[in-house]
């Protein structure tokens, strides 16, 4: 094997996705607002074995109070099997063994209020042991080792799901494999509200106010960009993708197998700006629409293969920001009172903000 075939593996990275599940606030990566009901869960399982390297690292800024900094990481539906948390001036690294014995690890150390820490834990496969250590300032102030196998576990994991006092900054937090190095980043997922048919990732039976899906609002100072991939079972004048109040920020079908997509101007003048495709769409055929502000410029795109694009232009104004609301999927607010009839393919769609994946089709 060669030395630059090494090197590129040990410096494997990929982004592992985690939904927000209820309610975060963040700021730039950094996430707070954290209970048993908000917290972040990724999109895949992580496997764990006996027979893998594997390092955790999480960096973390405690609050006001330290006094209940609860799980900072553990394994999801299995919050007991394995976990990193902070109780009475120790960290615990919780496990179980190979023979299926619980394991947990102390690592003694008290934290101060809003003070930012880092802590991690790895082991090394060939001699089964289990470095853990709190880091300060980029310097190592407590650590243990022990030596002990560890369970088979793959399973999503969740991260702050507790009442913790405090912020997670997932900027500078990873979970490492082998040689990959997972990087996290945290996507909005989909609220289903009333009962759309959802099968294999292909939403159905839309009905107005009714039964749709729920997706958190996005900045409209920012450049964007959407795709959502939809099929019509007749063409007649519906929603795809809009805001909750007005049937704009989004688009929609029209009568004449059309698409228009329209997004209402919050300041400088409160104005709408409108592109209506050329291209005409047919019933029972899957189609990709794709909307994007880059700068001064709207655009909207359509196209059947998510490879040629029949794209059109709409120049802003200067300064020019979107209004920011809640987002339908197969139904619009205000100026229609007909949902969507077909079938939108949610696990295909995406929106991106500032070149950064904001959603990517997945539950909340």
């Amino acid at each position: 094997m060669s030395m630059f075939y090494e090197l590129m593996m040990r410096k494997k990275t990929e982004i592992m996705y985690a939904t927000i599940k209820g309610s975060l606030t963040e700021n730039d990566g950094v996430f707070s607002g954290f209970s048993a009901s908000n917290y972040l869960l990724t999109q895949d399982n992580i496997a764990i074995n006996t027979n893998q390297n594997f390092e955790i690292r999480v960096t973390f800024t405690t609050g006001g109070d330290v006094s209940s900094f609860k799980h900072l990481l553990e394994t999801y539906g299995h919050p007991y099997d394995f976990y990193i948390d902070f109780k009475d001036d120790r960290f615990r690294f919780k496990f179980f063994d190979a023979n299926n014995t619980s394991v947990i690890y102390t690592l003694w150390h008290s934290i101060t209020t809003n003070t930012q820490y880092t802590v991690i834990w790895q082991y090394i496969s060939a001699t089964n042991t289990h470095n853990i250590s709190l880091v300060q300032n980029g310097v190592v102030i407590a650590s243990n080792s022990n030596t002990s196998t560890i369970y088979s576990y793959n399973y999503p994991f969740a991260i702050g799901c507790s009442d913790i006092v405090g912020s997670i900054d997932l900027n500078n937090s990873y979970i490492k494999i082998g040689s990959t190095k997972y990087k996290l980043q945290a996507v909005v997922g989909y609220t289903v509200v009333g009962s759309p048919t959802i099968s294999d990732g292909v939403v159905s039976g839309f009905s107005h106010n009714t039964n749709y899906l729920s997706i958190p609002p996005f900045s409209g100072n920012d450049n964007f960009e959407g795709c959502f991939v939809f099929k019509a079972n007749v063409i007649k004048k519906m929603p795809i993708f809009s805001t909750n109040n007005y049937f704009t920020n989004g688009f929609y079908l029209n009568a004449n197998g059309k698409i228009t997509c329209t997004f209402h101007q919050e300041t400088p003048e409160g104005k709408y700006y409108s592109i209506t495709t050329t291209f005409v769409c047919q019933a029972n055929v899957k189609y990709y629409g794709k909307f994007k502000k880059s700068g001064n410029i709207l655009s909207f795109a359509i196209s059947t293969d998510n490879i040629s694009w029949q794209e059109q232009y709409k120049t802003l104004d200067e300064n020019c920001v979107f209004n920011s609301t809640t987002n339908k999927v197969g139904d619009g607010g205000g100026e229609t009172s007909v949902a969507f009839d077909g079938e939108i393919y949610i696990q295909e769609s995406w929106i991106k903000v500032n070149n950064k994946l904001f959603f990517n089709g997945q539950q909340s």
